[in-house]
C-alpha cells in the first residue's frame, strides 16, 4: 500500500497555511487571483495535482465506505493547501475560524497516525484501522462535529474562553502579598470582572461543546474560590460595575413595517391592555398566520422580502419582550410559609435550575428551635419571592434618555443655594436635601464632585388582588415600589421611570409581631447600601453611550423618604402599631392618654439612637419574653431599614398625606366636629368621640422612655418606691427629703409642699429617672381617669381605679399638680388628693394661676320651661362672670376716656367666666377677645346673635357693673351659608375678615360666649359659637 507520511509532512511540525474554506474548492478548475484586489489571494492546486492527489487517496480509502468521502476531500484540501505559499492572514473572524478549522484538521490527521501506529495488527503505513467505527459509531477519521460550521464556531469559542480563563487562573496564581493594596484591589477587581464575563458568555454554549464548557466552569470555580480567599483579607470596595450595554439597541433596525407593526399590536396588548402571555403570544401568532395566508393567496408563492417578514416575528411573547429588553432577570428567592425567611438560590456545579434548602433552619430567637418548616414542594419552592435587582433596574434607567441630565439638573438646584431656604416650593428646598451627609462625613450632593448623586421614595402597601367583597377581606398582596426624587413632579410616578422591587405574594400579610417584614426588604437593602457605599459604575450612560469610555462615571444612590400608610409604615420600619401606646415615632409623646394633646410647643423630636438601639437589641434578644420588655421600652422591633447608617426615622419615615389628611382629620373634623351630616340618613351612624375629656389639664406628660433605665435591674417589691435596685449606679436619692414651705388647704387638713417651678421640674426629672416602662404606663393612665367624666355615685370606681396604679406614678402626679403632702404618706393618701383634685378643683376655668372661685351652679328650680323654650334669667347669666382680680387692672385707654367723655373707675385687661376668660386683644390672647353678642337686652340661647371683638373692660364707678367695649365683625357680602344649621344646634355664620371701625358699649348679660374664626379667604371668615348648648 502506498505510503501517506510523505503527504503529512509538511502538518507535523509546522502551523497550518490554510486561509479560508468557506466554500468547498472546486479541484478541477484553475485558480485566479487578482493583484488589485483587496482580499487574500486563495491558492488551490493546480488541476494536474489535484488530479494525482484525487487518485491517491481513492487508492488509499478503497475499502472505506462512501460516508466518509467528504471528510477525505476536506482532508485533502487542507494538505494541498498547505503545500502552497503562505497568503496574508484574515483580519476578521472567519479568518480565526479557518485557522481553527485547519488546526482541528492538523490535529486529527496527528492522532490518526498516533493511533495507527499503535495498532500492531494493521500495517504501519495504513489508513484500514482509521476506517473502524469507534465506540460511539463515528469513524476515527472524521468527527462529525468538525464537519459543521455552527459547531466549529462553537469549539472555537469555548477554546477562546478556556484561553481566557487559563491566563486569568495565571495572574491570581502569581498574586503576591508583597504587593501592595491597591494592586492587588485592581488585580481582583480585574480577574472579577473577566470571571463574570466568562461565565456570561459560557451560559450561552450550545449543548454540541457541553464537554469542552465544563471545563471552562471548573476553571472559572477554582477562580472563584481563590477570589474569595484573598477577599477575605482584602475586601472589595470598588463601584460596582453594571454591564448594560444590551440597553442601548434599536428593536427595529433592519426590520420591515409589517414586522414592527406585530410587535407594536403585540406589546400594547401586553402592556397596555394587561393582556396574560398566553393571550399577546395567540395574538402574535395569528398575525403571523394572517401575514402568510394574505401573501400566499391566489397560490401565489413568498417572495424574499416576505419570507424575512415573517419570519422576524417571534412565536412567543416571552421571545418579543426579551427582543426590546422589556423583560426582567428576576432573583427567585425561596419563602418560608411559616416564618417569611427568605432563601436566595444558589447554582451549584453550574447547575441551570436554583437550589434551594429543603427546611427552614430560622430561629425567632437563640434559644427557640429552628423553624424547620419545609420550603420545597415537588422539588419547588412552595412560596416564592422574585426580587429584580436594584442594579439591573438601575442600568436600564440610567440608559433612557435624558435621565442622567435631571438627576444633575437636581443637584444643580441644590448646590445653587447657600442656605436652607426658608420657604418650601419643591423638593430641592428641604433641609434634608441641604444636610445629607454621605459615605465619607461629606455633604452627599453639594460635595459630589464629578459624581452623579440620586435620592429615592419607597413605598410599600398591600391589597386584595381578588377584590373586595362583602364577605370581607380574604387576601393580602404586597407591593413595593421606589420613585426617583432627581426627576420633575410630572415623571416621577410615571411607570416607565418606576422601580418595582418584588411583589409580597399571600395569602396572608406577614406577621409583624415578629418583624417578618423585614426579610422582604433584605435583598433591596444589601443593594442600596453597596450603592450608598461603594457607589455604582455603569458601561455607559445615554449620554456616553458610543464615546469608547466605558465605565467612566460612579453614581451613588440613597433612601431619601419612606412614604406608607399607617398600617404599613409600622411593620416595615419595625415599630409598634398605631393603636399601642407608642403611637408616634417623630417625637417623644407616648401613652394613649395624650393621643388628644394639642400643645405641640412642648413636642420634642424623637432620639433615633434610642430607637436604633431599642431595634438592635430586640434583634439580638435570647427569648420572646425579652423581646417584649423591649417593645414596652423604646416601642420598636427589628427592621432592615436600621441597617442603613444614615437612617433617621423621625425624619425619612414620612406620614401619608392621603390617608391622614383627605380620609382622616377632614372628614372627622366636618362630620363630627362641626357636624355637616345628614341626620336623616339612617345608613349614618355619628361616631363617639373616641377621646372622652371632661376637661383638658395641661399635666405633665409621662416621662420619655429615653429617661427609663435600659440596664439590668432586679426587682424586689411591685409597687413600693423604690421596687427594684440598680446594679450598676447608686440607688436614686428621695427628692423631697429637704423640707420645704408648706401650703394649707382650707377643705383638706393636709398640708402640702410648695415648689417653685425650677424645684418641681428637677423632682420630675429626678423621679423619672427612677421609673420603669411600667410607672411611666401608669402616670398616663392616672391622666385618662383624671380628665374622664365623672359618672354620678360612681366615686368608688374612681378610688379603684387611681389604687391600681403604683406609688411611683401617683407620687408623679401628685407633685406635678401641686397636691404633694409635706408630712409622710403612703399610696391612700395619694388617693385622697387626686379625688379632691378631680373633685373640687375640676371646673370649667382651671388655670393655675388664676385666683376667682368656681361660678355658682343655678338650682333646679330657676329654670323656667313652661312654654317648652328654656329661658334663663338675667342676673343667673350675668352672675356666670367672677370679679376679675386685681392684678389684671390696666390703666385705661385715651380711645376709652373720649368715648365715655370722662375717665371710667377702673379698666381691666381680663374677667374671668364660666366657660373661659375673656380678654382685650392686648393681653395676649386674641381668641378670648372674639365674642358673639345680643344687640339689645339680654341673650337668651337660640336667640341670633352678632360676632364682635371686645376693645375694654371697664366699670364707670366703685362697685359699678362692668361693662365692654366692642367692635361689630363686618358682614359679608355672600349670602349666610349656615342658616340652616341653627335649627339643629350649629350656630355659625360667614362674615368679613376686618371688623367696623365703631365702638359700642355692651353689659356683660348680652355676652354670648366666645366664638372661633376660620379664615376661608383674605376677604372673608367662618364663625362658630363656641359655647352653644
Amino acid at each position: 500500500m502506498t505510503s501517506y507520511r510523505d503527504l503529512l509532512g509538511s502538518l507535523k511540525d509546522e502551523p497550518s497555511k490554510l486561509s479560508s474554506l468557506s466554500s468547498p474548492p472546486d479541484l478541477s478548475s484553475k485558480s485566479t487571483s487578482s493583484p488589485d484586489n483587496a482580499k487574500p489571494k486563495l491558492h488551490w492546486p493546480s488541476a494536474a495535482a489535484a488530479s494525482d492527489l484525487r487518485s491517491k487517496y481513492q487508492t488509499l480509502s478503497r475499502h472505506a465506505d462512501e460516508a466518509s468521502n467528504y471528510n477525505m476531500s476536506i482532508m485533502a484540501a487542507a494538505i494541498s493547501s498547505s503545500m502552497q505559499s503562505a497568503t496574508p492572514q484574515l483580519p476578521s473572524i472567519e479568518c480565526s475560524l479557518h485557522k481553527f478549522q485547519a488546526e482541528i484538521t492538523k490535529q486529527t490527521v496527528k492522532s490518526m497516525l498516533s493511533v495507527s501506529a499503535g495498532t500492531p495488527s494493521v500495517e504501519e503505513n495504513s489508513l484500514e484501522s482509521l476506517l473502524v467505527p469507534d465506540r460511539h459509531g463515528r469513524l476515527q477519521f472524521g468527527d462529525p462535529r468538525k464537519s459543521s460550521t455552527k459547531v466549529m464556531r462553537a469549539l472555537m469559542s469555548v477554546s477562546s474562553l478556556h484561553d481566557a480563563a487559563s491566563d486569568l487562573k495565571t495572574q491570581l496564581g502569581n498574586l503576591s502579598r508583597t504587593q501592595t493594596t491597591a494592586e492587588i484591589q485592581s488585580i481582583l477587581c480585574a480577574v472579577e470582572d473577566g470571571s463574570d464575563t466568562l461565565r456570561r458568555e459560557i451560559a450561552s454554549s450550545t449543548a454540541a461543546v457541553s464537554v469542552e464548557a465544563k471545563e471552562v466552569r471548573g476553571v472559572l470555580d477554582s477562580i472563584q474560590q481563590s477570589v474569595q480567599l484573598w477577599r477575605m483579607k482584602y475586601p472589595d470596595t470598588a463601584p460596582v460595575k453594571i454591564d448594560n450595554r444590551k440597553c442601548f439597541f434599536d428593536p427595529t433596525q433592519d426590520k420591515n413595517s409589517p414586522t414592527v407593526i406585530a410587535y407594536c399590536i403585540a406589546l400594547v396588548a401586553r402592556v397596555f391592555e394587561r393582556t396574560a402571555q398566553r393571550g399577546a403570544t395567540f395574538i402574535l401568532k395569528m398575525i403571523k398566520i394572517f401575514g402568510y395566508t394574505l401573501a400566499t393567496l391566489g397560490e401565489r408563492t413568498l417572495n424574499t422580502d416576505q419570507e424575512i417578514a415573517l419570519a422576524g416575528i417571534p412565536e412567543s411573547i416571552e421571545r418579543l419582550e426579551k427582543k426590546f429588553n422589556l423583560d426582567v432577570d428576576c432573583v427567585p428567592y425561596a419563602v418560608c410559609p411559616k416564618c417569611s425567611m427568605t432563601y436566595a438560590p444558589s447554582f451549584p456545579n453550574g447547575a441551570s435550575h436554583p437550589v434551594y434548602p429543603p427546611i427552614c433552619l430560622e430561629r425567632q430567637t437563640s434559644s427557640e428551635e429552628p423553624c424547620n418548616a419545609s420550603l420545597l414542594s415537588y422539588g419547588k419552592p412552595a412560596k416564592i419571592f422574585e426580587y429584580y435587582p436594584f442594579f439591573d433596574w438601575f442600568g436600564k434607567f440610567i440608559s433612557l434618555p435624558g435621565i442622567e441630565e435631571y438627576g444633575d439638573k437636581f443637584c444643580e438646584a441644590v448646590e445653587s443655594h447657600q442656605n436652607v431656604p426658608i420657604r418650601k416650593v419643591n423638593q430641592t428646598d428641604g433641609c434634608f436635601v441641604h444636610e445629607f451627609l454621605g459615605a465619607d462625613a461629606r455633604l452627599f450632593i453639594a460635595d459630589r464632585g464629578s459624581e452623579g448623586r440620586w435620592l429615592f421614595t419607597l413605598n410599600a402597601d398591600f391589597f386584595n388582588a381578588e377584590g373586595n367583597r362583602i364577605r370581607g377581606k380574604k387576601s393580602s398582596t404586597g407591593i413595593m415600589a421606589m420613585s426617583c426624587l432627581n426627576l420633575p413632579l410630572k415623571m416621577r410616578n410615571d411607570h416607565a421611570y418606576l422601580y418595582v422591587p418584588g411583589i409580597i405574594q399571600g395569602p396572608h400579610e406577614p406577621n409583624a409581631i415578629n418583624a417578618e417584614h423585614r426579610h422582604y426588604l433584605k435583598p433591596l437593602i444589601d443593594d442600596l447600601l453597596v450603592g450608598y457605599t461603594w457607589g455604582i459604575r455603569p458601561y455607559a450612560t445615554h449620554r456616553t453611550y458610543g464615546k469608547d469610555c466605558p465605565y467612566d462615571r460612579i453614581f451613588r444612590v440613597a433612601l431619601a423618604l419612606v412614604l406608607m400608610d399607617f398600617k404599613a409604615a409600622r411593620p416595615f420600619s419595625g415599630f409598634l402599631d398605631v393603636t399601642s401606646h407608642h403611637f408616634c415615632y417623630m417625637c417623644d409623646c407616648w401613652h394613649v392618654s395624650h393621643l388628644g394633646r394639642t400643645d405641640y410647643e412642648e413636642w420634642k423630636s424623637a432620639d433615633d439612637a434610642f430607637l436604633r438601639k431599642g431595634a438592635e437589641l430586640w434583634r439580638d434578644a435570647p427569648d420572646t419574653k425579652k423581646r417584649k420588655i423591649l417593645e414596652d421600652m423604646f416601642g420598636t422591633r427589628a427592621s432592615e431599614f436600621w441597617r442603613l447608617p444614615y437612617w433617621k426615622a423621625s425624619i425619612q419615615l414620612g406620614i401619608d398625606p392621603m390617608h391622614t389628611m383627605f380620609l382622616i382629620l377632614l372628614q372627622r373634623y366636618f362630620r363630627d366636629i362641626l357636624g355637616l351630616d345628614n341626620p336623616d340618613d339612617p345608613k349614618r351612624t355619628p361616631k363617639k368621640p373616641k377621646f372622652k375629656f371632661a376637661f383638658y389639664h395641661n399635666f405633665m406628660p409621662p416621662p420619655p422612655l429615653l429617661y427609663l433605665r435600659t440596664h439590668e435591674i432586679r426587682e424586689e417589691q411591685l409597687f413600693i418606691w423604690p421596687y427594684f435596685t440598680p446594679t450598676d449606679i447608686p440607688p436614686p436619692v428621695i427628692p423631697w427629703a429637704t423640707h420645704h414651705a408648706s401650703t394649707p388647704d382650707h377643705d383638706n387638713p393636709i398640708t402640702y409642699r410648695k415648689f417653685t417651678p425650677g424645684e418641681c421640674s428637677n423632682l420630675l426629672r429626678e423621679l423619672a429617672a427612677s421609673m420603669t416602662y411600667h410607672s411611666a404606663s401608669h402616670v398616663g393612665n392616672l391622666h385618662r381617669l383624671l380628665q374622664k367624666p365623672l359618672v354620678h355615685d360612681h366615686k368608688d370606681d374612681l378610688r379603684k381605679a387611681l389604687k391600681q396604679s403604683n406609688g411611683d406614678a401617683l407620687t408623679y402626679v401628685c407633685a406635678d399638680i401641686d397636691r404633694l403632702p409635706a408630712s409622710k404618706f403612703n399610696k391612700d393618701v395619694l388617693v385622697d388628693q387626686l379625688m379632691l383634685w378631680q373633685l373640687l378643683d375640676k371646673a370649667y376655668n382651671y388655670d393655675r394661676g388664676s385666683s376667682a372661685p368656681p361660678p355658682p351652679v343655678a338650682p333646679a328650680d330657676d329654670i323656667d320651661d313652661s312654654e317648652g323654650s328654656i329661658t334663663v334669667d338675667a342676673e343667673l347669666v350675668a352672675s356666670n362672670f367672677a370679679q376679675p382680680d386685681s392684678k389684671y387692672k390696666i390703666l385705661p385707654s385715651p380711645t376709652l376716656t373720649r368715648l365715655l367723655r370722662a375717665e371710667p373707675f377702673e379698666c381691666f385687661s381680663r374677667i374671668p367666666g364660666s366657660k373661659g376668660d375673656y380678654t382685650i386683644p392686648g393681653e395676649g390672647a386674641i381668641g378670648n377677645s372674639n365674642i358673639c353678642f345680643q344687640a339689645q337686652g339680654t341673650y337668651r340661647p337660640g336667640q341670633r346673635w352678632i360676632a364682635g371683638q371686645i376693645r375694654h373692660i371697664f366699670r364707670r364707678t366703685q362697685n359699678g357693673p362692668l361693662q365692654a367695649v366692642i367692635c361689630r365683625s363686618m358682614p359679608a357680602s355672600t349670602p349666610h351659608p349656615f342658616a340652616d344649621y341653627w335649627a339643629n344646634g350649629f350656630e355659625a355664620d360667614m362674615v368679613a375678615s376686618n371688623f367696623s371701625d365703631t365702638l359700642e358699649i355692651i353689659t356683660l348679660s348680652q355676652i354670648a360666649g366666645h366664638i372661633a374664626r376660620w379664615s376661608i379667604t383674605n376677604d372673608l371668615v367662618v364663625i362658630v359659637n363656641l359655647c352653644s348648648d
